[in-house]
């Protein structure tokens, strides 16, 4: 059973999430305890870093190629793109989803990929597996 997403996806679904890397040091082994604190993150309990400014600006700026700005909520800001899959940027994380079995899976595994490995301020994280990149 794949768990939900703070993006509210349908339980069918696939996500890939970028962290700042001090989170990934902070719950390296203990993948529950961050799954359990993204949770209450997406119902306002801030438990974890936010991101730095400079990182914000980094994330919105490799968003602004394949990405399209939905709308902004109260939880952050929504993107979507032409491949199928979403995107929610909140002050601690970047959520992308896309439904599950669907060629998006790649590309938000690709896309995500790129960012933590281009940036030495960002983690991905898969929840389906619990490991990082």
């Amino acid at each position: 059973m794949t768990r939900r997403t703070p993006l509210e996806c349908p339980l069918m679904s696939y996500a890939v999430y970028i962290l700042p890397r001090r989170i990934q040091t902070k719950f390296k082994t203990k993948t529950r305890q961050l799954l359990e604190a993204l949770e209450r993150e997406a119902l306002g309990e801030h438990v974890l870093d936010r991101f730095a400014e400079a990182e914000m600006e980094e994330l919105t700026e490799r968003l602004a190629f394949g990405w399209e700005e939905q709308k902004k909520t109260e939880r952050g800001r929504l993107f979507s793109s032409d491949f199928g899959a979403e995107a929610l940027l909140t002050p601690y994380a970047l959520f992308l989803s896309c439904p599950a079995g669907s060629d998006a899976i790649f590309e938000i595994s690709q896309w995500a990929s790129e960012a933590a490995l281009g940036s030495e301020s960002f983690a991905k994280f898969d929840p389906q597996e619990g490991s990082w990149e």
